[in-house]
């Protein structure tokens, strides 16, 4: 015996290896047979992977006949299950023992047998779908469906992803989407495979809310098959709705059984051996169906004439046990979709929900609308309708109707209502009924309720007074709203939302103003404002208790059908001013707000938290409207761990919008991000940014983020762990799924991870994996030397690497290895963009030379390099200079600030910038131990190819007069375009010929830095005449300690107010422009014409009357300037209260304010903290550090502080002198009023107890504090 079965597998193993190489041009379906080896343990999952990946079947068997070298046991095994599943094949192949000794037809028999019964079956299948009732179903009026169908456009769905939400709050949340690139796929195509997906569609669940189209679109598929319009390649398509399935659950019979009770075409023609064909079945309404689907439990059954349940017979269809070639198309309602275990779904697909609009709008757009009422058929409608809707049921039979005391054919002869509000359709061997809609189902449940209450006093929802756990009744006896709110409490336990539409329409229905559209049917109108408002009130006690969001979101529309919108209004308010009202955020104000938002016609494209709440708490009320942005900003909002799982659901919702997620600053943990990966490895999340800077991330957490990507890899594309410390080994683990095939990550971030050279080995493997799509990366602030380069390089050198941009800041890099990177870049030069390698000492002239071997390569596309603070001198610019003259046309951005090259490496380089074909735009030069020497050298060619330079930086070399004039004469050239100047430190003194030159080319240059350099009043004058020019652009000008004095003041405030100014920042800070000086300049800007927004006068010299005109210019005009500098000035107590009294202008936008050592004491306190409590106050920053404010002057500026209106977010009270009762004091103001201020710096005062308040107040979950400055050296002086 043991003999024969080894010659047979002889026999097996002879007959693979003679035919394969028409095995590999005829097996078409290969994974099944794949997946059938590995299961087994017959082939390793690795070559089982690659076999997966490959994009082509004829690949696919190739790579598996790889595997099958194994021996002849794998042969043999092949050989079987290709028998099992393929026999046709074998057939043909010519191996004699597949053929069943009781087949006596020959080929071409078989063949015209096949023939026959497919044309029977399409003559059945035509009549039965060529037809169809538009919207609903009036007896004698069928349509041609090609007539009235609309094309439908299906998208890719992700995964069976359980969507328990009702499928009306579905839609709202569609319509509330962002619009998105969705992969459309149309009806007939949905068995072919998506761009990118190398695999063989057999399985596809198709998803979609009621009424949008699946069982048309079935029908529609069908019928174009029938006539030979699409899908030809199928030979016989089975339609089997579960809803009739539902009818034989109870039966025992075979697959082929089941068919021929379904379809006597396949019976009397004697079609049996459904291996040898391509067929499809197509199981339409999952969510009908009244199967367990017991997919653990059923045994397995893989004949097809084999009797067992018919849940066995589907399930086992299903999992590919039975006829594993089949196709198989299951539609189901969203809710129901998860039935189906994903594994066993190749595609999962989604009709786009907006379309249902248009839909509807066709098929009813000639119906007849005219309802006539009939009151009993309503009440038996409606008690149907309201007792299935409590049991979730959709479909009933005859007998359920029966139950209820309808009679099918007498109603349907004589009502109109019966035909307009349930839909019949033929089930196998009985009909079946359903509401047109699940929503009339809702509506009409809701009214038979309400009829019932009103006209008979009976209620129907609450058949005993409920009680509460100590026994007390919760609903007062015979009030007339008690049955709203019983309705009120049945939905709140709803997990899914059943009940909440149907809760809406009940309130409607309640209100008198509604109840003319009943007609006949209630005997009295019986509204009640008492009954409502006890209504209302109920269900804002409902709210404050803190229900899910979800269902929160609903008892808001329900206040909105009891037309309350108190809550909401006050919400509004709150919302309108910013956050100056004087509400105290509560619970049910953030899910009023949730509700406002979700309801506001306005796009949610960018959502941050941070301008309402900091707190998990408010993550978990704001989450409705979490998953309907697009763009998510909670970074820095005290986010803990434990509502992780709910951000997980969040964006791995079906209905999620979000795409940009930012969590950075937030204790997470690796206890967080483990839980935010159950959400992100589910592939229906669509995710494609996620931040988590600054989370507390380790080893465990990191390991959790890669096998998230290796489980759903399609779609995050940008990964940011910095500041975290996820180790060596995590980083490995990361690299590991960044190999994973399809794996779509393109940016990773992991600067200061504590990482070393040993994780390079891993990320270099991942950047050589031709299944990698990295672009990005920044390993900065690592220390990566002692190997890490040389191994990072070899994955740098590999053609498959794609990277884009490398950053290495400050990664303690040495000179040999730069050797290794700049052979890499110069291996493979074609794809690195940006190459940024500052403050790595070590580079030195010798690593540049390695570099510029690469850059001097015509292939290299480098167009940003930086090598700001590298150490290098003359000799590595000279390297540098080589390799731009060899390959000029790339570089578009060159910094290398900060490297003492001097006059001689500006000659070296001034040739390759004189080269034709040099596009630089971006040349930073500053603090390079250059002369003007120097720059006449750079200068030269720079003008003799003016038309590209954007940017330039000169600043901190020593240009000196002759300097200046040459970049004057550079300036005056009518081709030059250079919008940024800078020139900060550059001593030179004839700035007259720079003005000049300004004034004669004015349109290009938007900012201009003349920072120390002796400028003099005269050189002002002349630029300000170059601002009034009307093709001036200047947008920016620093003045910063250039010899100023009031003389020229005068000339700028006409600058200032010219009709053609674009100046839209000044700083003049370090020069003498004393009071004259700012009197002047206040007459500029308190022209209308002045736009200025930024100005800075630090240290001018300004006292108290200088104040005073700058107080009455922006009375004035209030509307532009958002930051002010006074700091080092001396304007008095008195100035400031001028100043602070314009703080309360309606229209002042000042939102900066720094006062910095100005000599002020308490008295200017009171006027500022009446500014600050002002309801036009946009002051969020300011600075009173260095002043003598001591305990008094803080505590009146706490009595403003404390006020609901102050938005401050910043300020600074360093070293004001203050003690203990000055903190206190502050600490007591920031708990009145902890909704606003993120930063407060009290460096160098006396604390006592109030350094205890102010750490406690920041665990308050109200409380904005992100950063509170208390240095220590004075702590121990508080005391108590």
């Amino acid at each position: 015996m043991a003999e024969s079965a080894a010659m047979s597998s002889d026999d097996d193993a002879q007959f693979v290896d003679r035919h394969m190489a028409d095995l590999i041009q005829r097996v078409i379906i290969v994974m099944p047979i794949a997946d059938n080896l590995v299961q087994r343990g017959m082939i390793p999952k690795e070559m089982y992977s690659n076999i997966h990946a490959a994009s082509t079947s004829q690949q696919q068997m190739r790579l598996l006949y790889e595997a099958l070298k194994g021996g002849v046991k794998v042969k043999s095994a092949f050989y079987r299950i290709l028998l099992e599943q393929q026999p046709h094949l074998v057939q043909d192949l010519g191996q004699p023992s597949v053929v069943h000794a009781s087949t006596t037809l020959n080929s071409k028999d078989k063949d015209k047998n096949i023939e026959m019964c497919q044309t029977e079956l399409k003559s059945y299948l035509k009549r039965t779908f060529e037809r169809i009732f538009p919207g609903i179903a009036i007896q004698g009026r069928p349509t041609l469906l090609n007539k009235i169908y609309t094309e439908l456009y299906i998208t890719e769905g992700g995964s069976g992803e359980v969507n328990k939400e009702h499928e009306v709050m579905q839609i709202e949340a569609e319509l509330r989407r962002p619009a998105t690139q969705e992969m459309a796929i149309k009806c007939n195509d949905i068995f072919k495979s998506l761009p990118g997906q190398d695999m063989t569609i057999r399985t596809v669940l198709t998803k979609g809310v009621a009424g949008i189209g699946k069982t048309v679109s079935v029908q529609k598929f069908i019928l174009d098959w029938v006539n030979e319009e699409a899908n030809q390649d199928i030979q016989f398509i089975f339609p089997i709705p579960f809803r009739e399935l539902n009818l034989m659950k109870e039966n025992t019979l075979s697959l082929i059984e089941l068919l021929h009770e379904f379809f006597v075409e396949i019976k009397e023609s004697g079609l049996s051996n459904l291996k040898e064909i391509k067929v499809l079945f197509i199981f339409d309404g999952l969510d009908e169906c009244q199967l367990p689907l017991n997919f653990k439990t059923n045994v397995i059954c893989r004949d097809v004439t084999k009797s067992t349940t018919v849940d066995a017979l589907l399930t086992n269809l299903i999992k590919r046990k039975l006829l594993p070639s089949a196709l198989l198309w299951i539609t189901s309602r969203p809710a129901a979709s998860n039935r189906i275990p994903p594994e066993c779904v190749d595609q999962v697909t989604e009709f786009l929900i907006f379309q249902i609009i248009q839909t509807t709008q066709k098929y009813h757009e000639d119906s007849d609308t005219d309802l006539h009422w009939d009151k009993e058929t309503i009440m038996k409608l409606g008690k149907l309708a309201f007792e299935q809707l409590e049991k979730s049921n959709l479909i009933f039979y005859e007998k359920d109707l029966k139950e209820f005391g309808i009679d099918v054919k007498e109603a349907s002869l004589c009502s109109g209502v019966f035909t307009q509000i349930l839909r019949e359709e033929c089930a196998y061997q009985e009909v079946v009924y359903s509401f047109v809609h699940l929503s009339l189902q809702e509506f009409i449940a809701a009214l038979y309720v309400f009829l019932s209450f009103e006209n008979n006093n009976e209620d129907v929802i609450t058949p005993q007074q409920p009680s509460n756990s100590t026994g007390i009744v919760l609903y007062e006896e015979n009030r007339p709203d008690n049955i709203y709110k019983s309705a009120v409490d049945q939905a709140l336990k709803s997990e899914s939302g059943h009940l909440d539409l149907f809760l809406r329409f009940l309130l409607g229905l309640s209100l008198e103003s509604n109840q003319t559209f009943l007609r006949g049917l209630l005997t009295q109108t019986v509204g009640s404002s008492q009954s409502n408002k006890g209504t209302v009130d109920f269900i804002k006690d409902r709210i404050r208790k803190n229900p899910s969001p979800e269902r929160c979101i609903n008892l808001f529309h329900c206040l909105n059908e009891l037309n309350d919108h108190s809550l909401v209004k006050e919400i509004q308010i709150y919302l309108k001013s910013g956050g100056d009202s004087k509400i105290e955020l509560s619970y049910s104000h953030w899910s009023a707000m949730a509700f406002v938002m979700l309801s506001s016609d306005e796009e949610l494209d960018v959502f941050d938290l941070k301008k309402f709440v900091r707190s998990d708490e408010g993550v978990l009320r704001l989450m409705p409207v979490i998953k309907a942005s697009k763009t998510i900003l909670l970074n820095s909002c005290n986010i803990t761990w434990r509502y992780c799982e709910n951000l997980a659901l969040a964006f791995s919702s079906s209905t999620s919008s979000m795409r940009k997620l930012d969590l950075s600053h937030n204790g997470l943990t690796d206890t967080g991000v483990e839980l935010l990966c159950l959400g992100l490895g589910n592939p229906i999340c669509k995710l494609e940014t996620l931040k988590l800077s600054g989370c507390k991330v380790q080893e465990e957490g990191c390991a959790s983020l890669a096998s998230a990507l290796m489980s759903n890899p399609a779609h995050l594309k940008e990964l940011d762990l910095s500041d975290n410390n996820p180790g060596d080994s995590g980083v490995k683990q990361l690299s590991a799924a960044l190999e994973v095939p399809h794996c779509k990550l393109e940016t990773l971030s992991l600067v200061n991870c504590s990482l070393t050279g040993t994780c390079c080995e891993a990320l270099a493997s991942a950047l050589r994996s031709n299944s990698s799509s990295l672009r990005e990366l920044d390993l900065s602030k690592n220390d990566l030397h002692n190997m890490g380069m040389e191994l990072l390089a070899a994955g740098l050198r590999s053609i498959n690497c794609k990277l884009e941009t490398l950053r290495l800041l400050d990664c303690q890099i040495t000179e040999q290895d730069f050797s290794f990177l700049g052979t890499a870049v110069g291996s493979n030069p074609s794809h690195l963009r940006e190459l940024d390698l500052s403050y790595n000492h070590n580079l030195q002239d010798s690593g540049v030379a390695y570099l510029s071997a690469a850059l001097g390569n015509l292939l290299c596309k480098l167009e940003t390099l930086r090598l700001v603070t590298c150490g290098v001198t003359e000799e590595g610019f000279s390297s540098l200079a080589c390799a731009l003259k060899s390959n000029p046309s790339h570089l578009k951005q060159l910094d290398l600030s900060n490297n003492k090259a001097g006059d001689a490496g500006a000659k070296l380089l001034s040739a390759a910038l004189g080269h034709p074909g040099c596009e630089l735009l971006k040349f930073r030069l500053c603090d390079c131990g250059m002369t003007e020497k120097g720059w006449a050298f750079l200068a030269s060619p720079l003008s003799s190819n003016p038309s590209h330079l954007r940017e330039l930086d000169l600043s901190r070399n020593v240009l000196g007069d002759s300097g200046v004039k040459i970049l004057s004469a550079l300036l005056e050239d009518p081709h030059c375009e250079l919008k940024t100047l800078r020139l900060e430190s550059c001593s030179g003194e004839c700035f007259v010929s720079l003005a000049s030159a300004l004034k004669s080319n004015p349109s290009h240059l938007r900012e201009l830095d003349l920072t120390g350099n002796n400028l003099g009043d005269s050189g002002v004058k002349l630029l300000s005449a170059g601002l009034e020019d009307p093709c001036c652009k200047m947008e920016k000008l620093s003045l910063i300690c250039c010899k100023l004095s009031w003389e020229c003041c005068e000339t700028l405030a006409a600058a200032l107010s010219s009709t053609s100014t674009s100046l839209r920042e000044l700083n003049l800070s370090h020069n003498n422009l004393e009071n004259l000086g700012v009197k002047m300049l206040s007459a500029g800007l308190g022209n209308p014409h002045c736009k200025l927004m930024i100005l800075r006068l630090s240290d001018c010299g300004m006292a108290e009357e200088g104040c005073a005109a700058l107080a009455t210019a922006l009375r004035s005009n209030p509307s532009h300037l958002k930051e002010l500098d006074l700091s080092l000035n001396s304007p008095g107590d008195f100035g400031m209260n001028l100043l602070f009294a314009m703080l309360e202008v309606p229209c002042c936008k000042l939102d900066i304010l720094s006062l910095d050592n100005c000599k002020l004491t308490y008295y200017c306190c009171a006027a500022l903290a009446t500014a600050l409590s002002s309801n036009s106050c946009s002051l969020r920053n300011l600075n009173l550090s260095n002043n003598y404010l001591l305990d008094p002057g803080v505590k009146l500026l706490s009595s403003g502080l404390e006020k609901r209106q102050c938005k401050l977010e910043k300020l600074e009270l360093a070293n004001c002198k203050f003690n203990k009762d000055g903190c206190v004091s502050l600490a007591s103001a920031l708990k009145s009023n902890p909704f606003h201020l993120r930063e407060l710096d009290l460096d160098h005062n006396t604390y006592g107890r109030g350094k205890a308040l102010l750490k406690a107040l920041q665990k308050d979950p109200h409380c904005q504090l992100e950063k509170v400055r208390l240095s220590t050296l004075l702590e121990s002086q508080g005391g108590g």
